[in-house]
């Protein structure tokens, strides 16, 4: 009799329970449903798209010779939605993998679509035209690299995202502040940008107030510039975050902050865009997660000023016009978009291209242009005196991109190489066992860098990190050599400062 009892009063109160948790579930439902319901919508829109554009392919003529099986791309884009569906969410709280997945659907889904559509025609001064059995490399390339992408993210992501929680609890960096130590490396800066004012200065731009009157090419200078501007920007976001909200020194800083956030991607040297999107990116991200409550007013000041910057570089410096009011639309093609996406995320031309420029290399030429792009990407610490010797070393010698762009042209016009196609060149036979490492490797720092910018309280750190995850997410738009030269560029230097700044240093008056 007591058993019974007891085994009624357990399942009374298992009913209890349940009768609790499904009002509690009444509740919550429709926010819930809302959310699985646009996770599923976007997952079934990619899965339906790569299937549809699939039998469209191949059912379609073949674009270019050696591409007969491009139906192959979305194909296994949709596959990998399937099978490996439960990383889509993993870009929730960062921006790094929403980036590199964004690309991944230009990759997969846009890019195969836009050639065929044109029928593969390919522009005669910039792009040249390829064995067929390179474009079915170029294919068995692409596909290697998504798969590699989607088995690293699924497995390395929450082993890193429970190993980065822990040593969070443990390291509490949100205490910092700027200290002597990053003050001595920001003024040794200053100082430096103070003596050569007058050479730095007139190369400068910043979008409509200041155009530049210098071609000279800074570098140190430049570096120097965009790592005070970014930390100083990052000091104001901490300032305002030590406030209260709703005081009058917290509009005061995260009004500054704002300032500072918009000069930090409005002032640049040269044309290099890439840079400019992910500073940009960087500083409205950092923005958006400090200040959850003012997110709406963040996106509507920042976001225009930023697409802006980015349209009038763009057509400046691919149209080559003086001012984006002289560009019009009708330059515009199918056939123009389409090439100039394949060149811009590695396309199918940029990876046959470098595979077609590696065929026949010897192992000399091999290792000669691996030293190369060590010391191009070195350019910024060459420029330091006392190591002017650096580029002495690859003197007269070639690298990956130069190999792959004089192999059909005479002179650069600026086309990127191939990610994995470059470890073809640089290490001859055995890059077809380092590009799937290299693979590998990028996309785990990109898991990295995306994981410490979610869970990171401190600002300086957080810029950096969300900064890294921006640059590998862009991993299969550049070359080994471009990821290098941007880490050592800016990457490399803001570092510094942030462990200086790390050291407690007192000073004695």
């Amino acid at each position: 009799m007591n058993f019974i009892d007891s085994l009624y009063s357990i399942c009374e109160k298992g009913i209890r329970e349940n009768m609790y948790l499904s009002a509690k579930m009444k509740i919550n439902a429709p926010s819930k449903i809302v959310s699985v319901f646009r996770s599923m919508t976007l997952k079934t829109i990619l899965i339906i798209v790569s299937f549809v554009e699939t039998i469209f392919l191949a059912s379609s003529n073949t674009p270019r010779e050696g591409l007969e099986q491009i139906w192959i791309l979305p194909l296994l884009f949709g596959s990998c939605v399937i099978i490996f569906q439960k990383i889509i969410n993993y870009h929730k709280g960062g921006i790094g993998l929403k980036i590199y997945y964004i690309i991944a659907i230009i990759r997969y889904l846009i890019q195969p679509y836009l050639i065929q559509i044109t029928n593969g025609d390919i522009s005669p001064t910039r792009m040249s035209n390829l064995a067929p059995s390179s474009y079915r490399i170029a294919l068995f390339i692409q596909c290697f690299e998504l798969v590699i992408a989607c088995l690293t993210i699924r497995f390395s992501y929450p082993k890193i995202i429970l190993r980065e929680t822990k040593k969070n609890k443990i390291l509490n960096l949100h205490s910092e502040k700027l200290r002597m130590g990053g003050i001595i490396v920001l003024g040794f800066f200053i100082i430096d940008l103070a003596l050569r004012f007058n050479i730095w200065f007139p190369a400068l731009k910043i979008l409509l107030l200041k155009k530049n009157v210098s071609y000279t090419a800074v570098l140190s200078e430049a570096t120097f510039f965009n790592c005070i501007k970014a930390f100083l920007f990052a000091v104001t976001v901490l300032k305002a975050t030590k406030y209260k909200p709703n005081t009058r020194g917290f509009y005061l800083f995260f009004i500054l902050s704002i300032f500072l956030g918009i000069f930090n991607f409005i002032s640049y040297f040269g044309s290099n865009r890439s840079f400019i999107l992910e500073t940009a990116i960087t500083t409205i991200s950092l923005l958006y997660y400090q200040f959850p409550k003012y997110r709406n007013h963040i996106m509507v000041i920042t976001i225009p000023i930023a697409i802006s910057l980015i349209f009038i570089m763009f057509v400046t410096k691919q149209f080559g016009v003086d001012s984006a009011s002289e560009f019009s639309a009708d330059t515009l093609s199918a056939k123009y978009i389409s090439n100039q996406i394949e060149e811009y995320t590695n396309g199918l031309w940029c990876i046959g291209q470098t595979y077609q420029a590696s065929i026949g290399m010897t192992i000399q030429h091999s290792i000669q242009a691996f030293c190369k792009e060590i010391t191009d990407s070195l350019t910024i610490i060459s420029g330091i005196r006392g190591f002017h010797w650096i580029p002495q070393l690859t003197l007269g010698t070639l690298s990956s991109a130069e190999i792959m762009k004089y192999s059909f042209e005479t002179f650069d016009r600026g086309q990127m190489l191939s990610f994995s196609g470059d470890f073809l060149i640089t290490f001859n036979f055995l890059g077809w066992i380092v590009f799937p490492i290299a693979n590998y490797l990028v996309i785990r720092l990109l898991v990295i860098f995306e994981v410490k910018s979610k869970l990171t309280e401190h600002v300086f750190y957080k810029y950096l990190y969300i900064w890294m995850a921006c640059l590998f997410a862009l991993t299969h738009c550049y070359s080994i050599q471009t990821l290098l030269y941007c880490c050592v560029n800016f990457a490399l230097f803001y570092w510094i400062i942030l462990k200086a700044n790390r050291r407690r240093i007192r000073v004695k008056w």
